[in-house]
């Protein structure tokens, strides 16, 4: 865990995610502008359920069309690796 020493309260308090990735020098990119009407997440108790949530440049969909038919799915994949 990711602590700081306060010198009011003892021991080392948790750092907040913000202040941890700051220190790493890690900037988070914006969340992109959704691409339709939708609710892209829900939380039930303890888990998050996530929806609609599309890889996106630029603010456009990095890859449109059905798989097999206007989307090569064997491209797509080898695409989006060769980007990480």
């Amino acid at each position: 865990m990711h602590t700081q020493a306060d010198g009011d309260v003892e021991g080392p308090q948790p750092v907040s995610a913000e202040r941890w990735l700051a220190d790493l020098g890690i900037e988070l990119p914006s969340a992109p502008t959704p691409l339709g009407s939708y609710v892209e997440s829900a939380q039930i108790k303890s888990l998050l359920y996530r929806s609609g949530v599309l890889r996106v440049v630029a603010h456009k969909p990095l890859y449109v069309g059905r798989p097999g038919e206007e989307l090569d799915m064997g491209k797509a994949v080898k695409r989006h690796a060769s980007r990480h």
